[in-house]
């Protein structure tokens, strides 16, 4: 018997922020005649940047909300700051990496 009380959360499930913005920077990425999984070209001049920083905080604050807040407050001590992105950097790769992002 397992435990029956784990529960594993899709951040990407549907209607949830991060989903949302993974959606817009797809729509972006396509107009600039992009596929989700290609990377910029050269020529690139960040049509799409806002939408990624979106998209990488609505990740954050699904998945680890407690470094996510320490992480965007600019309130936070530089210090808390840097540890909450070091603390989210690999589950925000895990999280993007084989979902058609990365």
């Amino acid at each position: 018997m397992g435990n029956s009380l784990a529960v594993t959360l899709d951040p990407f499930s549907e209607g949830s922020a991060a989903a949302n913005a993974k959606d817009r920077v797809a729509v972006c990425k396509r107009q600039l005649g992009l596929g989700i999984r290609d990377p910029y070209p050269r020529a690139y001049r960040g049509e799409c940047d806002d939408l990624e920083l979106e998209l990488k905080k609505a990740l954050s604050f699904a998945i680890d909300p407690r470094n996510a807040k320490a992480l965007y407050d600019p309130n936070s001590a530089r210090s808390a700051r840097l540890a909450a992105n070091k603390a989210l950097q690999p589950q925000l790769n895990k999280h993007l990496s084989g979902r058609g992002y990365h």
